[in-house]
């Protein structure tokens, strides 16, 4: 919001956020993922952070053959400026929609969308996440869940719906901005 609004009195609650997610110590490729995301964001609203909170994340040994692994190596490489590269190789093109942790999907959705707007790998992604999202949705009226999205637990459906709406927020409201940054 920060890097959105510019707004004055947002800025040392953001510095401080970004201060508390740069001293937590990233033990997982889900974690690198939102550190470096949140470092990314850092970078773009102008926010300093420290050069060796890019280096913690980067001595972590990621593996790259699961979704999670990709994901986080991508990340990395954005925070540090660089051309991040898909291919249809990639875990998200090879994986069932249905199979990818909603909150991992979210990020991936970040990745694709901030460097592929356009090309057949991304149309195709594209349709199949719209399938999925409209697959997965609760569409019977008369029931409590109406507008949610499927989980088998509670909690399951609470996390899916978030990231989903996440997901669409991005699709709708920031696409043509995430693609304009490049």
């Amino acid at each position: 919001d920060f890097r959105r609004t510019k707004t004055a009195s947002i800025q040392p609650r953001t510095e401080k956020a970004v201060a508390y997610l740069g001293n937590i110590w990233a033990r997982t490729p889900r974690m690198i993922a939102w550190k470096g995301l949140a470092l990314r964001s850092a970078t773009l609203a102008g926010i300093e952070w420290r050069e060796s909170w890019l280096k913690e994340l980067e001595a972590i040994p990621l593996t790259g053959k699961d979704p999670w692994s990709w994901v986080a190596k991508k990340i990395i490489r954005m925070v540090k400026g660089e051309n991040v590269s898909l291919d249809e190789r990639s875990p998200i093109f090879t994986t069932r929609m249905d199979e990818i942790d909603p909150e991992l999907l979210y990020l991936i959705y970040v990745i694709v969308y901030r460097y592929h707007p356009s090309g057949k790998s991304f149309s195709d992604w594209k349709t199949r996440l719209s399938k999925e999202i409209k697959r997965e949705e609760n569409k019977d009226p008369k029931k409590c869940n109406f507008g949610s999205w499927r989980g088998e637990t509670y909690n399951n459906r609470l996390q899916r719906t978030i990231f989903r709406v996440m997901t669409l927020h991005l699709y709708y409201r920031y696409s043509k901005t995430l693609v304009s940054e490049k």
